[in-house]
């Protein structure tokens, strides 16, 4: 009798709920977003994504996303045009109701700065710290992800250091953190600010 009712109770709020309307989707992009800040990667490569909030602006953010392959030492850092990614995500999806997805990601505007161990030879130690920083002890429940401070670092990883104990992870990882305490985060900050010093330099020579 009580399974009975549990039944009709899920079935009632079902049929009185109102039905989820493109409009609310795009209230919440983030969840279209989220995949578009969380790039697929292949073994050996990985994606970082960083989210700033700009200068003497309190809610603006402004992206910023590596894709590095650490076998051939090379990627690309991938910076928005005009306005944030976020903002460009949600004006295509507000513009086009029965846009998709992947049409939506192709038509937003990206600065591409694509580097390797030529023209940026500082890059060279970075996939070894990548492989040390796996090993290194992450805190299972990372802090809460600040919205204007987002961080996620995606890679293949068959084990990490967990709690102090080797643990085993699915081939795709990724770790999010709004603090500078996740030791891959920290690596690719420091790998940020040397592609933007090779980049600057590019531009001075340019």
């Amino acid at each position: 009798m009580l399974k009975f009712l549990v039944v009709l109770t899920l079935l009632t709020v079902t049929a009185c709920s109102p039905e989820v309307t493109r409009e609310d989707r795009i209230q919440n992009v983030r969840a279209y977003y989220s995949f578009y800040s969380e790039a697929s990667v292949s073994e050996g490569q990985y994606a970082f994504w960083f989210e700033d909030k700009l200068e003497n602006e309190d809610y603006r953010l402004w992206e910023k996303q590596i894709l590095f392959d650490s076998e051939k030492l090379e990627g690309v850092l991938n910076t928005p045009v005009d306005t944030s990614f976020q903002s460009q995500f949600i004006k295509l999806v507000g513009d086009n109701p029965s846009i998709s997805y992947a049409e939506a990601v192709k038509k937003i505007k990206v600065n591409r700065f694509y580097f390797d161990k030529e023209s940026c030879p500082e890059i060279a130690g970075f996939a070894d710290r990548f492989k040390k920083a796996q090993y290194k002890k992450v805190d299972p429940n990372p802090p809460y992800a600040i919205l204007l401070e987002q961080k996620k670092v995606s890679f293949h990883s068959g084990e990490m250091i967990v709690d102090g104990k080797l643990v085993g992870y699915s081939n795709f990882t990724t770790l999010s953190s709004g603090n500078l305490d996740e030791p891959m985060i920290r690596e690719f900050l420091e790998l940020l600010t040397v592609i933007q010093a090779c980049k600057n330099q590019t531009s001075d020579i340019n």
